[in-house]
């Protein structure tokens, strides 16, 4: 996976960040919705546990569901695909290491579903499929989980980069180190002093190069649109403020805030509005204020009722 090559069919990703019940789900709907109603492809994926996709479009959506001609609905299994990522890593370490079982590998390898970082790998896994399959075109909208998760997996590529590098080194350190040996045994006596492929560095080489490229497309706004959904109320603009310099420290930038049930009639960003809410405005390029709407069954009639997110 290349960045060069993914620019010109790499998705609009949209990611939706913000506090539990500020209305993300809800606002990363209506994003959809409106995206699709435009007749653009577009995919909403909710990656928040609690499943609230299927709550606002009143369906039971499973993985997929084909909501119209242009909008695609998925809720991501946070528990099969850690499964899934477990078995698929079961089998790369007996293809590495016929060795393994040896050593009880595959009864260790159960206690990882239960290990901090699986969570955020196993979505930032879904995200690589999700590049690598048909979304040349479309718009990608995501729901994220709360946001110590959240920020985990925005971290994550960033995180593997550093300890890809560092590991290959070490490999690398090996590799002379095993050619040296097998040189002294004679093993290779009379062949060319060149080196045998060695599964575990070309595996390491794989990894570094797809989260330089996950990396790259984070940091590219034309490709990536970080959103953060929040409120006129203290812990919402706390989790904010955190969020912000989070992503920062990442070198990853916020395209728009969202301040939802904003009930002022007064246009732009009144004097209801908080002095705080004022100075994080001041970080991000687009503000969007969104007016406070009564629950309603019909979506349609929310779009209708609020601006273009």
């Amino acid at each position: 996976m290349n960045i060069e090559s993914r620019e010109r069919s790499c998705p609009q990703i949209e990611i939706f960040l913000g506090k539990g019940g500020v209305g993300k789900t809800t606002l990363s709907s209506l994003r959809a919705l409106q995206s699709s109603s435009k007749r653009q492809k577009t995919q909403l994926i909710s990656f928040d546990p609690a499943h609230n996709l299927g709550d606002i479009f009143h369906l039971k959506i499973g993985e997929e569901y084909q909501y119209n001609t242009f909008l695609t609905l998925k809720e991501f299994d946070m528990e099969k695909r850690s499964r899934d990522y477990l078995s698929r890593l079961t089998h790369l370490l007996e293809g590495i290491y016929s060795y393994q079982k040896a050593f009880h590998l595959d009864h260790y390898l159960k206690l990882l579903e239960l290990s901090p970082g699986v969570a955020e790998y196993v979505i930032l896994l879904e995200f690589i499929d999700l590049l690598q399959s048909d979304v040349r075109g479309m718009r990608i909208v995501m729901d994220m989980p709360p946001t110590a998760l959240s920020l985990r997996f925005m971290a994550l590529p960033q995180v593997n980069n550093l300890w890809c590098q560092k590991l290959l080194f070490l490999r690398e350190q090996i590799i002379d180190k095993k050619e040296i040996l097998e040189n002294i045994r004679g093993r290779r006596k009379g062949k060319a002093n060149t080196k045998e492929p060695d599964k575990v560095y070309e595996k390491l080489l794989e990894l570094n190069k797809k989260m330089i490229t996950i990396q790259d497309i984070f940091q590219n706004r034309d490709l990536c649109r970080i959103q953060i959904v929040c409120t006129d109320e203290r812990l919402s603009i706390m989790e904010t403020q955190k969020i912000i310099q989070c992503l920062e420290s990442l070198d990853l930038k916020v395209k728009t805030l969202y301040i939802n049930k904003f009930e002022s009639e007064e246009p732009g960003l009144s004097r209801h509005v908080s002095k705080e809410l004022k100075d994080i405005s001041k970080k991000v390029s687009h503000v969007v204020l969104v007016p406070f709407i009564r629950e309603t069954d019909d979506m349609s009639h929310m779009i209708n009722h609020v601006p273009e997110l």
